[in-house]
């Protein structure tokens, strides 16, 4: 639990800054805090298969963005500095951290990871199928969750 409230403490006031994309939703995000995480997986650069259809016990983060989004180009190397901090927990006790890009292909997701010297798992996915999974508009967007269960949702949309 500890770990969590560390991961929401550091990670949630990157997130109520404005978001880069000014969309309006046309109704509520698919998913809530309280709810099941939304089933999906994800291929990573890596080639690791990240899913949320197995055993969901223990702490996940997910974050959704886009290489292009000013907002998010500003947070993610923030999202980095907590990752490299987690590595020095046990892996069976860290909190899982998945970046999903946002309608964004591989290559330009990897391009930039690589400038930027990024070592999170990322997965690049070229639609919203992930993403319309959990949310209609706004990035960056991050999921705590654990055991399954939506913890917090952040985002810069009211």
């Amino acid at each position: 639990m500890y770990r969590l409230l560390l991961a929401i403490s550091l990670i949630l006031p990157l997130f109520l800054l404005p978001a880069c994309v000014n969309e309006t939703p046309d109704g509520t995000d698919p998913v809530t805090v309280g709810m099941r995480v939304p089933r999906f997986e994800v291929t990573t650069l890596d080639g690791d298969v990240f899913s949320t259809r197995g055993d969901l016990t223990g702490e996940m983060m997910i974050i959704f963005f886009n290489t292009e989004c000013p907002d998010c180009e500003r947070e993610l190397p923030l999202v980095q500095q907590y990752y490299d901090r987690t590595l020095t927990i046990p892996a069976d006790r860290r909190t899982r951290l998945i970046c999903i890009s946002r309608e964004e292909n591989a290559r330009s997701v990897s391009d930039y990871w690589h400038q930027h010297d990024f070592t999170m798992p990322v997965a690049a996915c070229d639609d919203r199928a992930v993403y319309s999974l959990f949310a209609i508009s706004g990035i960056p967007r991050v999921y705590t969750i654990r055991d399954g269960i939506i913890c917090s949702v952040s985002s810069s949309l009211p």
